[in-house]
């Protein structure tokens, strides 16, 4: 039988471990992540801080990105805060529009998801219900409606509301994409 000294040791030990456990629990939780999800059910864009699921390109060397030693993904961004995959979004956004001409949603997305990623034939017809806007229809330059992008685009990488307007705004806001 244990002793009181034993069963005390026992129950500080027990004590620990669950302080342990919940600060390990909320120090790797997303900010962003308001569904109340566990990080192991989390989408891979939302685990990887990635909402657009950016492919890793050595070449594009992002603000908040996840040395390449360290990238446990393989194939997508990670990025050491939301924000971070949010800029990278934006960023890309704008410079289709800019850089590129693609100025409709049909245009962006098959840039940003050609055929051998991303089943198009899906994903324009989700992301121009969202926008309320036919696929061929000019976006104007204007940060609101960038936003709305983003955030349809993030959701239909993550099958689920992955960002709000007012993160892309704050984003926006931080680093003067727009």
């Amino acid at each position: 039988m244990a002793t009181t000294k034993e069963k005390k040791q026992k129950g500080i030990l027990v004590l620990l471990f669950g302080v342990g456990l919940t600060y390990f629990l909320t120090r790797n939780k997303t900010e962003y992540n308001d569904l109340n999800q566990s990080a192991g059910t989390l989408p891979r864009g939302l685990r990887n801080n990635n909402p657009g699921n950016i492919k890793i390109n050595s070449s594009n060397n992002w603000l908040g990105k996840v040395p390449a030693s360290q990238n446990t993904d393989l194939v997508f961004e990670q990025f050491n805060e939301m924000k971070y995959g949010i800029r990278a979004l934006l960023k890309i956004l704008k410079n289709y529009y800019i850089n590129y001409n693609l100025t409709s949603i049909e245009e962006i997305l098959h840039r940003f998801a050609p055929g051998s990623k991303k089943n198009t034939s899906q994903y324009i017809p989700f992301v121009s219900n969202r926008l309320n806007m036919a696929p061929d229809t000019l976006i104007t330059y204007d940060p609101a409606n960038f936003y709305k992008l983003a955030e349809a685009i993030t959701y239909f990488e993550n099958g689920q509301k992955a960002t709000t307007i007012s993160q892309l705004q704050a984003v926006n806001n931080e680093f003067n994409i727009f």
